[in-house]
């Protein structure tokens, strides 16, 4: 069963638990954010921004014509609470489903401000930026960036581990490895969850933990019946992909 979860390893290790890019409307730019979902400790972490509007009514807001950027990197300290109580599995947001500001799990890292002057395209002014970031230890992330009286968050992850997840009819399966090895990881402490709800958790053994799930677990709302796995190595964060394979809701 080893060999053939290491096949698939190629195929299904999974990243980042959302889609990492947002966007924003002020009352001067419209502009979106997004980033890679995961890296490797050590890899150059880039933030990519980009803008487009008519320069009279969208980027004149100084003399130089320069549109300000405050971005900032927050560190989700608790990656569990602040993955299950999102209200979508399919994109990121700061407000979950009972609109609880979901910023209070995280903490802020660094901040920078940042000015940039949009290149003419036509009549239309637009900002395609690839902004590198500082380096940060391993964990899960949170990128806020204002501008006007707006902002868009996005996030990452850098960890070594990934994570393979099969969701069946009464279970829920976990595949903990080295991102590079393809090696099991065993001892991973893994926390399963249906929507927002903790159904079940345990540690890895030569990287495999099966989760049964009871069907007095299940509801008839398929926006609550969705599979979910968070988890942790050391300081290695491993979260399922949204599309688990085999989902409930089906």
């Amino acid at each position: 069963m080893i060999n053939i979860l290491k096949i698939l390893l190629i195929v299904f290790v999974t990243g980042f638990l959302f889609s990492s890019s947002s966007n924003a409307q002020s009352a001067n730019v419209n502009f979106s954010i997004s980033t890679n979902n995961l890296y490797y400790p050590g890899d150059e972490i880039k933030l990519n921004l980009y803008s487009y509007g008519n320069y009279d009514k969208n980027y004149k807001n100084d003399k130089s014509g320069n549109k300000v950027f405050n971005i900032s990197v927050l560190k989700i300290k608790d990656v569990s609470a602040f993955y299950s109580k999102q209200s979508s599995r399919y994109n990121m947001d700061v407000l979950s489903k009972d609109s609880l500001n979901l910023l209070y799990l995280t903490e802020e890292v660094y901040s920078v401000k940042m000015n940039f002057k949009p290149k003419d395209d036509y009549g239309y002014s637009y900002l395609n930026e690839s902004i590198p970031l500082k380096s940060v230890s391993k964990g899960a992330y949170l990128v806020k960036v204002t501008s006007g009286n707006k902002v868009a968050y996005c996030g990452f992850i850098i960890s070594n581990l990934g994570l393979i997840s099969k969701a069946g009819n009464n279970s829920m399966l976990a595949f903990v490895v080295d991102r590079k090895s393809g090696d099991p990881v065993s001892g991973a402490a893994l926390n399963f969850f249906l929507g927002s709800k903790k159904i079940g958790e345990g540690k890895t053994a030569e990287g495999i933990f099966y989760q049964t799930v009871n069907d007095e677990l299940k509801t008839d709302k398929d926006e609550e019946m969705i599979p979910m796995i968070i988890g942790n190595y050391n300081d290695d964060i491993v979260v399922s992909d949204s599309y688990l394979y085999f989902g409930y809701s089906q």
